[in-house]
């Protein structure tokens, strides 16, 4: 593996000036070394490829264009390596072969690599690359020129490059101009199939709608850096049938019709297609619970189930004896009287539309979704779903770890929480797989603790992290911010200034799982930057006042209280300038940070509770408004602006009187509850780290069994108002691994874990969790003991006193 260090060295030296250089080349020997990556190390560089994109006038927005190249005869080594700015999927006589690319900062772009041999017949074979460029802002993608660059390798010889590609614009079968499927993400797909539409993916010959092509500007290059995913492909179950019908207009719904200068967005009179009105024009009449004939008549739909919450390309093959139209809607749950599928749930066009034409059509789409529900509407004539699936897009390595308990609640936790995670963490970490697929801040900094546990590395992590390292600026943002997810073009550079304070709290806890100096060191100006932001908005006190944009604490009440001063922004303040000071050794930020906690405690505690902020008068006085919140309380005591032994009384009061029980005792109205993000994970955590694991064992059913069974992955919100499969939620991994099972820390780097039985109601329980050496397994059973078998050359070690805190 080592041994790929050469060709980087090519790439980095053609890009960056020296000292740079040197720093790169020795940030990728560590991570090979340590075993951060899990699978060999790939290519940083295309030998002879240089990118290319057809002459279109620069007329982009949402084009997919169809690349292929025919190969006499396939090499048992051959690999195919793809970079492009925007998405692609790749097919050897038109069976897929992946999908990619991993996504990189403004700029920068990563390169795939990937076995031909497996999927060729012998003989002659047919290349296909299809590549979508949005060249629109999303959260989801950064917006940039669209280019391909691609060649196929053997043996150190180049078979072909990008210039010996045909290219083929897809439209009209795939349709160009279509809305948004989300305000977050790009565009939704709708296919209209003739015959042989696919054909240019699997015939030798092939000279229909070939487009020229012209050589695009060098782009920077870097290796794709995290492990290829899973492309399963699990078939559906039809569980139910009905009736619909279409209404005469189409209600307005607030997503539909976004049209700001420069987003990326086709204006009304352009669209050729609008499954967003159809699908608001949906509506069911009669449901029935059976299994219905293949066949859907004209005003009917099907029902389809995949069994749990899945991530991925919905795919069909489909039989009509008619033109007609079929419309597929989906969601990750049912809902509604009927029990039906709610499209409009997410605020997102859950909708694929097809127009057929007489015969047998096999459709599956490039972009991916998420859903548990699938619902195929026939909209003219009789449609015959002869197969549906989804291919599934997720991370390869989830279920390396294990769990099993006495209580089968538990363990569907688990595996929801490894569901959750595996689809959120397939190149960065995402906040969700479905309404946005972005890298958000705060989020990431839990779904970094889950991924060491369940796969045993930070490769993504990584990833995740050196995107924020590449561009030297954030394009739109105001100097020193981060964006508060990346990579994307937010819209009027709108940004979350607390999340990029979670950022520093997850460099350091990042430093510790993987010793990964040279990243840190390469982030250092972009922290001193931040830093210098937010000492603009310090006040007298020290404290943050009158923040601008959008300033985040938990989706509930707590986030109308956030001006002028908001007390919890200022915890995290000083918990992130503490993580700062130690992870770059500068005192005065630690100076910093305690003089902050000394002036939130003298301010916001009124002797009960602390309150959440405080607004600045005309006189130029400070008045501390009475409005507190549930979060603001787990705020003090995880950001360590208090303890249990500085506060006792409010200690027991959040410990015996709030909690997911509260919801029916409604004990304290007059504190506001709290959420999902982050409220309820910071309860969880302080109580682990205070030692209150019986009470998280009750509160773990509260908060998490219901999103288990309901849909098998773990939700944004405590209610099935967003997303119902959220990255973060799957730190709920962590937490029975921990708490439950009782394995307090894994230390890869010091090779050590502490455990110890924890005090909870479970009768015994067993989880195993990788390392780059094996794997660590935990076994016990109350009153019989315990057995804790590790790795060569690991070690337990006590578990320490008060504070099984993961920082």
């Amino acid at each position: 593996m080592k041994l790929a260090l050469l060709p980087v060295a090519g790439a980095v030296f053609r890009h960056f000036h020296f000292p740079t250089c040197l720093l790169m080349i020795r940030l990728l020997w560590l991570a090979i070394a340590s075993g951060i990556f899990l699978t060999p190390a790939t290519a940083t560089s295309f030998r002879k490829a240089m990118p290319h994109w057809p002459d279109t006038g620069g007329d982009d927005l949402n084009r997919r264009i169809g690349f292929r190249v025919v190969l006499d005869e396939v090499p048992a080594d051959a690999v195919l390596r793809v970079a492009t700015s925007g998405l692609y999927r790749a097919t050897v006589d038109g069976k897929f072969l992946g999908h990619g690319p991993a996504r990189a900062g403004h700029g920068h772009f990563r390169i795939d690599e990937w076995p031909i041999k497996p999927l060729s017949e012998g003989g002659p074979t047919v290349i296909g690359i299809e590549v979508g460029a949005s060249v629109a802002r999303s959260y989801y993608m950064v917006k940039q020129p669209p280019f391909l660059q691609a060649e196929v390798v053997s043996g150190g010889k180049v078979l072909a490059t990008t210039r010996a590609f045909q290219a083929i614009d897809l439209h009209p079968a795939v349709v160009r101009k279509v809305p948004r499927y989300s305000y977050q993400r790009t565009f939704i797909e709708v296919f209209r199939p003739a015959p042989g539409w696919q054909a240019w993916r699997t015939k030798r010959k092939w000279d229909s709608g070939v487009l020229a092509l012209k050589e695009t500007p060098v782009v920077p290059l870097t290796a794709r850096g995290v492990p290829y995913p899973e492309f399963k492909v699990i078939d559906s179950k039809v569980v139910a049938g009905g009736r619909f019908e279409l209404l005469g207009k189409a209600p307005k719904r607030r997503y539909y019709g976004f049209h700001p200068s420069g987003f990326g967005d086709f204006p009304d009179a352009e669209l050729e297609a609008r499954p967003d009105h159809l699908m608001s024009s949906l509506k069911t009449t009669e449901l029935k619970e059976e299994t219905p004939d293949t066949a859907i008549e004209a005003g009917g739909f099907h029902l389809h189930d995949f069994g749990v919450n899945l991530s991925g390309f919905i795919g069909l093959r489909l039989r009509v004896e008619k033109p007609t139209r079929l419309l597929a809607t989906f969601d990750e749950l049912r809902s509604g009287p009927l029990k039906d599928v709610d499209p409009h749930r997410m605020q997102c066009v859950n909708a694929v539309q097809i127009d057929l034409s007489v015969g047998t059509h096999e459709i599956e789409t490039f972009e991916p979704y998420t859903l548990r529900y699938l619902q195929l509407h026939a909209l003219d004539a009789a449609v015959t779903v002869e197969r549906s699936y989804l291919r599934e897009l997720s991370h390869p390595h989830a279920d390396r770890a294990t769990f099993a308990s006495s209580d089968p609640r538990f363990d569907a936790i688990f595996e929801a929480a490894r569901e959750t995670f595996r689809q959120n963490a397939t190149d960065i970490y995402m906040d969700c797989p479905s309404r946005e697929r972005a890298g958000w801040l705060c989020d990431s900094f839990f779904t970094g603790r889950v991924e060491a546990d369940l796969t045993g590395a930070s490769a993504v992590e990584r990833n995740f992290l050196e995107n924020y390292a590449q561009p030297e600026t954030f394009p739109g943002l105001v100097p020193g911010m981060l964006p508060m997810c990346y990579p994307s073009d937010p819209y009027q550079g709108n940004y979350i200034p607390n999340w990029s304070l979670w950022f520093l709290l997850e460099l350091e806890e990042y430093l510790a799982r993987t010793g990964d100096r040279e990243l840190i060191d390469l982030l250092r100006p972009k922290v001193d930057a931040l830093l210098k932001f937010f000492a603009g908005y310090e006040n007298s006190d020290g404290l943050l006042e009158k923040l601008d944009e959008w300033v985040f604490v938990e989706w509930s009440k707590a986030n109308e209280l956030v001006q002028d001063v908001n007390y919890p922004t200022n915890m995290l303040y000083a918990a992130a300038l503490n993580a700062a000071s130690r992870v770059y050794r500068n005192e005065t930020w630690a100076t910093k940070a305690a003089s902050l906690r000394e002036k939130i405690n003298e301010q916001s505690f009124d002797g009960t509770f602390y309150r959440d902020h405080a607004k600045r008068l005309p006189d130029g006085s400070l008045e501390v408004r009475p409005e507190r919140t549930e979060v603001c309380q787990y705020y003090a005591f995880f950001f360590d602006t208090t303890t249990p032994e500085a506060r006792p009384e409010l200690w027991k009061t959040l410990v015996d009187e709030f909690g997911p029980s509260r919801r029916e005792s409604k004990a304290h109205p007059e504190i506001f509850p709290c959420n999902q993000l982050p409220g309820n994970v910071l309860r969880i955590e302080i109580l682990s780290r205070y030692g209150e694991a019986a009470r998280i064992h009750d509160e773990a059913i509260g908060y998490w069994l219901m999103m288990a069974e309901t849909t098998g992955t773990l939700w944004e919100h405590d209610k099935p108002q967003a997303s119902c499969n959220h990255g973060f939620a799957s730190h709920a991994a962590v937490v029975l691994r921990r708490d439950i099972l009782g394995l307090r820390q894994i230390d890869h780097r010091a090779k050590t874990v502490a455990f110890m039985i924890p005090e909870h109601p479970l009768e015994r329980c067993r989880g195993s969790f990788p390392t780059a050496d094996g794997d660590i397994v935990v076994e016990w059973t109350r009153g019989g003991g315990s057995k804790l078998s590790l790795p060569k050359g690991w070690k337990a070690v006590d578990v320490p006193v008060a504070a099984a805190d993961e920082r």
